[in-house]
C-alpha cells in the first residue's frame, strides 16, 4: 500500500512539472514542452524570430512549418517593382515545392504550393520552437474543417508581416484583404494556389463586391 502512494506521488510530481513547463494537449500521444515566449520563433524578441525580421515591415509570407522557412510573396510596391520573373523554392526533404510568379505590370503573385507525401505539420517540432499562443495559433491555422475535414493538412500557413498573424490557406477557397492587399487561396489536395493583389482600398471594395 505504502509503495502505491510512492508510485502515485511521482506521478502527480511529473505530471504538476509537465504542464508547468508548457501544456499538454491530451488529443495526441506525446507531451508538448513549449519554447518561452521571449525565444519564440515567431513572436520572441530574438535576432532570427519573425518578428525580429519582418515586424512592421508591410507584406505578406508563406511559413513552412516543419523546416521553419519563410518566403516573401509580395512586397510593399516600391519593391514589388524589382521582381518581375518567377522565384522557386524546395524542401531540401522534397516535401514541398513552391513558385511564385510575380507579374509587375499588374501588381500581382501567383503562387503554387505543392505538397510531398510528407507534408504533415509536426507539431511536436513546432512546439519545440513556439510558445504556447503561436503554437495554438498554427493549430488552428492547418486545421482542415467542413466537407473537406478528412483531408491531410499541409505543414504550410500564411503570415501578416506587419502583426504577424497567421492565416489559414488550407480549405477549398478563403480570401482575406488587410493592409493593402487581397489574397485569394484555392486548396486542392496536393496543392494550394494564391493569388496576392497589391490593390488600394477603392480597388478592394471593388474586389469584395464581386465576391
Amino acid at each position: 500500500m505504502k509503495k502505491y502512494g510512492v508510485y502515485l506521488g511521482l506521478l502527480l510530481l511529473i505530471g504538476s512539472f509537465t504542464v508547468a513547463a508548457g501544456y499538454v494537449d491530451s488529443r495526441e500521444s506525446f507531451f508538448y514542452i513549449s519554447q518561452k515566449k521571449e525565444k519564440c520563433s515567431l513572436c520572441g524578441d530574438g535576432k532570427n524570430s519573425l518578428k525580429s525580421i519582418y515586424g512592421g515591415v508591410k507584406g505578406i509570407g508563406l511559413i513552412c512549418l516543419n523546416d521553419w522557412r519563410v518566403v516573401q510573396v509580395l512586397a510593399p510596391e516600391q519593391e514589388y517593382l524589382q521582381r518581375e520573373g518567377t522565384f522557386y523554392m524546395n524542401s531540401k526533404e522534397g516535401d514541398y515545392s513552391i513558385q511564385i510568379d510575380h507579374v509587375m505590370e499588374r501588381r500581382i503573385s501567383l503562387v503554387n504550393y505543392t505538397a510531398g507525401k510528407q507534408n504533415m505539420p509536426d507539431m511536436k517540432k513546432m512546439s519545440e520552437i513556439l510558445c504556447v499562443e503561436c503554437v495554438k495559433e498554427v493549430k488552428d491555422a492547418v486545421t482542415i474543417q467542413g466537407e473537406h475535414e478528412k483531408r491531410k493538412p499541409k505543414a504550410v500557413c500564411m503570415v501578416e508581416f506587419s502583426t504577424m498573424k497567421i492565416h489559414s490557406i488550407q480549405q477549398n477557397f478563403q480570401y482575406y484583404v488587410f493592409d493593402d492587399y487581397y489574397v485569394q487561396a484555392e486548396c486542392k489536395k496536393k496543392k494550394i494556389n494564391l493569388t496576392v493583389f497589391h490593390v488600394s482600398c477603392g480597388e478592394v471594395c471593388k474586389l469584395l463586391d464581386t465576391l
